[in-house]
């Protein structure tokens, strides 16, 4: 059984803009660890922003928190994670296991992590680029599928 969270599920695939201020989280209930009949943290997903059926452009912007994968559609979509000192910004997994993925799709798209931001996974392009991924972001894997 995997148990699925999902913050923002664009169904429509309308949604053109996203600004994050705040928290973005996908949080699944099930506690392996105090429930021996729970599932393991393998069989539980959290997803942030299923955006995957759009084919226009997205531009998310987030200056807050994003907790779990990110998922764009066909168009040139763009990830801005910018921080500041008081109030940093980043992009980590929720509570499933492993470091959360970042799946840009097709397109020519662009990652850009500035100051006071991290990004904690892993960027792929199913059938399309990322371009401005930032030497300094860490662990990261860029790879190109499809």
């Amino acid at each position: 059984v995997t148990y699925t969270a999902i913050a923002i599920d664009d169904l429509s695939g309308t949604l053109t803009t996203i600004d994050n201020s705040g928290t973005i989280s996908a949080q699944t209930s099930i506690a392996a660890s105090t429930n021996p009949n729970a599932a393991t943290a393998n069989t539980q997903r959290t997803i942030a922003a299923d955006l995957s059926v759009a084919t226009s452009d997205i531009t998310f912007t987030n200056t807050g928190a994003v907790q779990g994968n990110i998922s764009f559609g066909s168009g040139n979509d763009t990830l801005t994670v910018n921080g500041t000192a008081l109030q940093p910004a980043s992009v980590s997994s929720g509570n499933s296991a492993g470091p959360a993925i970042i799946d840009f799709g097709l397109g020519d798209n662009n990652l850009t992590v500035g100051n006071y931001s991290a990004v904690a996974g892993t960027v792929i392009a199913t059938g399309g680029t990322v371009r401005n991924v930032p030497p300094r972001v860490a662990p990261v894997e860029v790879s190109e599928d499809g």
